[in-house]
């Protein structure tokens, strides 16, 4: 399998993530596509995506996942562990990527996005704090949707050139002036159009705008690329050398 361009937004977007849990991935949007070793090309995205102790694959446009499944992650209608790939319920075509977190798993589905597992801090964005093991539509996400991104607890789309979170902002990795929760996608303060791709770390998000990363929440370990350790709840600028 080969990737046509898409690796430079990818290690941009990569310096924000800093000291994160290594489990979780994200899904940017490129012009190119994925080309397999059969000559098939797979549209935007990942093929592949890890959380903290499950996996999924995007095969033929549908989605399989393997591995723990206490919070319904597998999405196959069930909240038993499976040791191979099992069939997401109802997403056996038309899965143009996937994404996946330490318990929760997205995939953006004909422009719109679909999540499921854990849903303790609101991370499947359906109006619900309650797990479920098959897929749910993200609310009002149901069409414009370029990429998706998935963190330790929360959930990011770009949609028509501007991002929404949902999930866990503990840290203010919802990126919209609050520490609060969101069960619902909210808009990123200041990115409502121009971002060309995203990337979600455990407590942190990223957006490639232009031809400069912006990024929000946990600062810990100075994640965020601006000389702090302070969280910003907002997109602060990463700092050039």
């Amino acid at each position: 399998m080969k990737v046509v361009a898409a690796v430079a937004v990818l290690t941009a977007l990569a310096a924000c993530l800093g000291e994160q849990e290594p489990t979780t991935t994200a899904t940017a949007r490129s012009a190119s596509a994925l080309e397999t070793n059969n000559g098939a090309t797979v549209g935007l995205g990942s093929v592949i995506a890890g959380g903290d102790e499950h996996t999924c694959a995007l095969v033929n446009g549908g989605v399989q996942c393997w591995g723990e499944n206490a919070n319904g992650q597998l999405g196959n209608d069930s909240t038993t562990g499976a040791e191979e790939p099992r069939q997401v319920s109802g997403l056996t075509s038309g899965v143009q990527a996937i994404a996946a977190g330490g318990a929760e798993t997205c995939a953006l589905v004909s422009g719109g996005v679909q999540c499921w597992g854990d849903n303790v801090d609101g991370q499947l964005g359906n109006g619900s704090t309650t797990q479920s093991d098959v897929p749910v539509q993200v609310s009002g996400l149901t069409s414009g949707v370029q990429a998706i991104a998935v963190g330790g607890q929360h959930a990011c789309a770009l949609v028509n050139g501007g991002v929404q979170c949902w999930g866990d902002s503990v840290d203010g990795q919802l990126g919209n002036g609050s520490i609060t929760n969101s069960d619902v996608p909210v808009k990123v303060d200041g990115l409502s159009r121009g971002v060309l791709a995203i990337a979600a770390g455990g407590y942190s998000t990223s957006a490639l705008v232009g031809s400069g990363v912006q990024c929000w929440g946990d600062d810990a370990y100075s994640e965020l690329g601006n000389a702090s350790f302070t969280n910003s709840d907002v997109p602060v600028e990463v700092r050039s050398e």
